[in-house]
């Protein structure tokens, strides 16, 4: 039938549990967000930011809300320095382990704390800072985004 969208709801219906099956996961075996998360970042993020910037080993790179980590995981293998904050414990706790082959170099540094409480004095300038689905969780965002400013460098 032409110009008709015919759907058969008991695929449809399979198919949609499957999705939210799959989303359900992923929430609940965190090491799948962590390589979906490193994943997007080398195959997607880093490719748009050497659209400006090159990635190189003497990038500083801040991620914040990094969770367990997973964004910061291709920029150290490109041997950036690379610092993540993050307010919940545990998540940090995570990024330790899950990032453990990286954990004897000085070039990860994890913060468990709010953003707000660290300083550019403490951690230094940033050539990179990124948030991934993390700024709806800051409160007083327009005050965030001035923050932010104190962690950049003239090239940043």
């Amino acid at each position: 039938m032409q110009g008709h969208l015919i759907i058969d709801w008991r695929n449809h219906k399979k198919k949609t549990k499957a999705i939210d099956t799959a989303m359900q996961q992923r929430h609940r075996d965190r090491m799948i967000y962590f390589q979906e998360q490193a994943e997007c970042t080398r195959r997607y993020v880093i490719p748009y930011i050497e659209q400006v910037l090159p990635v190189t080993p003497n990038l500083r790179v801040l991620e914040i809300g990094c969770g367990e980590g997973g964004n910061l995981k291709p920029f150290l293998k490109l041997g950036c320095q690379c610092v993540g904050v993050d307010i919940d414990v545990a998540q940090l706790e995570k990024a330790k382990q899950y990032l453990s082959d990286y954990s004897h170099e000085e070039k990860l540094t994890l913060i468990a704390r709010d953003i707000y409480t660290v300083t550019p004095d403490e951690i230094g300038k940033f050539d990179i800072i990124m948030l991934r689905d993390v700024i709806e969780h800051i409160p007083n965002q327009e005050r965030f985004m001035h923050y932010l400013k104190s962690f950049m460098h003239g090239e940043s």
